[in-house]
């Protein structure tokens, strides 16, 4: 699909221009996965909201560009932008048919983990995940709402729970050999394990996360991935790794919309990271381990995380 970025332009920008059907519309939500899941998150607002501002008209294929709209919307952390485009999406999905009502519901689900509501969160996710869905088609929906719901019991403290949640996320993506969003079960994971106390399999999974997202250039979750290694750095002691990898995140967060896409128990994470490395370091040593993560380039740096001994040493 990336070989193709410039044909894929070239086609949406006809169908912009061509004032009939819903091609812009279908095209721009068919392309959720690459907006979202391979780093072109800021381009696929552009077009969705070209799209959604060029064709009003109630539809089917409305319905499911605000869907798209709304994932886009998520990892920008534009929640005044998410809530506008989640209540039309719900409204109108009203007037067709199920599936355009499980893309509504995704999109509510969306609206509550940007806000940090824990509680509404892994209720909506729970409502989405009790169907028949293990014995269908793998979708986008179900892949997401797990992925939320495992999140947001993470924050919640019940961890258990999370935990046999995360197993059938994994199982789920392995038979149908999906990765992006196995990947980041193994970042929710890296959480969990944390809070466990099981520091080494929780930076074995954050770097696992960060192998795939930087493969698929999914700035945001390399940016979350990046982050967990931190914490699971601070909290084995490792200091000034953990200051440098704050300053290799802080490049793409600068790039992208929101730090940490301003989910709440997210910025949270982070800042106790920040202030215990710190405290642990002293200002100045801080400082200097965070500007050199800072600037090292991106890709000599991450090639360095994920084989030190590949790697020139940053």
């Amino acid at each position: 699909m990336t070989a193709e970025h410039d044909n894929l332009r070239a086609a949406l920008e006809y169908s912009l221009a061509e004032p009939e059907g819903h091609s812009a519309l279908e095209m721009a939500a068919a392309l959720y996965f690459f907006w979202q899941g391979c780093g072109f998150v800021k381009e696929g607002r552009h077009y969705v909201d070209q799209a959604l501002a060029a064709d009003t008209a109630p539809s089917p294929a409305r319905v499911k560009a605000l869907y798209t709209c709304g994932q886009v919307l998520l990892y920008l952390g534009d929640l005044p932008a998410l809530e506008e485009r989640a209540a039309e999406c719900t409204t109108l999905a009203a007037h067709f048919g199920d599936t355009e009502r499980s893309y509504a519901a995704a999109t509510e689900l969306r609206v509550s983990a940007l806000r940090g509501d824990l509680a509404q969160t892994v209720s909506g996710a729970e409502a989405q995940l009790a169907t028949d869905w293990r014995d269908q088609p793998l979708t986008m929906v179900h892949l997401s709402a797990l992925v939320l719901l495992t999140h947001s019991l993470v924050a919640a403290g019940r961890f258990e729970e999370a935990v046999a949640w995360l197993d059938e996320l994994s199982a789920a993506c392995d038979r149908n050999g999906e990765r992006s969003m196995c990947s980041w079960g193994d970042f929710v994971r890296a959480q969990a394990e944390l809070a466990l106390g099981r520091f080494q399999e929780a930076d074995e999974h954050a770097r696992a996360a960060l192998l795939v997202k930087h493969r698929l250039r999914d700035g945001v979750g390399t940016g979350h991935a990046l982050e967990s290694l931190a914490r699971s750095a601070t909290a084995m002691g490792r200091y000034r790794d953990a200051a440098w990898l704050l300053g290799l995140a802080a490049q793409l967060w600068e790039t992208l919309g929101r730090p940490h896409a301003g989910i709440p128990p997210m910025v949270a994470a982070h800042q106790v990271c920040e202030r215990r490395t710190r405290e642990a370091l002293g200002a100045d040593a801080y400082r200097r381990a965070f500007d050199a993560g800072h600037a090292i380039d991106p890709d000599t740096g991450i090639a360095h995380v994920l084989n030190p001994a590949a790697a020139p040493s940053p």
